[in-house]
C-alpha cells in the first residue's frame, strides 16, 4: 500500500466510525422517543366506568381470591391476598374515591401494582385488555371526578377511559397503613 492508499483507508475507517456512532445514537433515541408518543396501559372496570394505568406500574394481574379482611384498616382496603406466598394488600378505588360501592363478584381481580418502593393490589371487576395511547390523545382532568381520586388522575382518553397515575398512587404516603391498635 501506498502512502495515498493508507491515508485513504484511514479517512474511510475514521468515516465509517462515525456514522457506527451516529446510528447507534439514533437506535438509542428511538426507545425514548416511542414512548413520549404512546403510553401503554391495562384497562378494567368499576362500576360500569372504565379506567387504566399505565403498563409501567403493574407487574401482574391475579384472580381475587381468599381475601382476608383486616380489623380496624381505613375502608378503602378491602384486606389481603396470598398470591403465590406473598401478602398484598387490596386497595378499593371507589371506597378511595368516594365513589358508590358494590359487593365482590366471584370474577373480582387483583392488579398488583408496583415499584422499587411499594406494592399492593386494587380490584378491578373486569379486566378489558391492554392498549397503546396516544399521549396526545390523553386530555387532563374529568369534571365529575374531584377530592382524592382527581389526585390520581393523569387524564381521560377520548373514548372515555380515566387513566389514573400509578406513579403518583404507588408513591403517597396516604395509602400506607400502620396503624397500632390498643388493646
Amino acid at each position: 500500500m501506498n502512502d495515498d492508499e493508507e491515508s485513504s483507508a484511514a479517512v474511510d475507517e475514521e468515516e465509517r466510525a462515525r456514522i457506527l456512532r451516529e446510528r447507534a445514537r439514533k437506535l438509542a433515541l428511538r426507545p425514548r422517543e416511542a414512548e413520549s408518543a404512546h403510553r401503554d396501559i391495562l384497562e378494567f372496570t368499576l362500576s360500569g366506568e372504565s379506567y387504566g394505568i399505565e403498563l409501567a406500574c403493574i407487574s401482574e394481574v391475579y384472580p381475587m381470591a381468599d381475601l382476608t379482611p383486616i380489623p380496624c384498616a381505613p375502608g378503602f382496603v378491602l384486606g389481603v391476598v396470598n398470591i403465590r406466598g406473598r401478602i398484598f394488600s387490596v386497595i378499593d378505588l371507589r371506597r378511595l374515591f368516594g365513589l358508590a360501592s358494590a359487593e365482590r363478584a366471584p370474577g373480582d381481580k387483583v392488579i398488583v401494582m408496583q415499584d422499587a418502593v411499594m406494592e399492593f393490589g386494587i380490584r378491578a371487576e373486569l379486566i378489558v385488555g391492554t392498549r397503546s395511547v396516544p399521549s396526545g390523545g390523553i386530555r387532563q382532568g374529568i369534571p365529575t371526578l374531584d377530592g382524592i381520586g382527581a389526585g390520581y388522575l393523569k387524564g381521560i382518553t377520548d373514548d372515555h377511559v380515566a387513566v389514573l397515575d400509578g406513579e403518583k398512587m404507588l408513591g403517597d404516603a396516604k395509602l400506607i397503613v400502620h396503624e397500632d391498635v390498643d388493646q
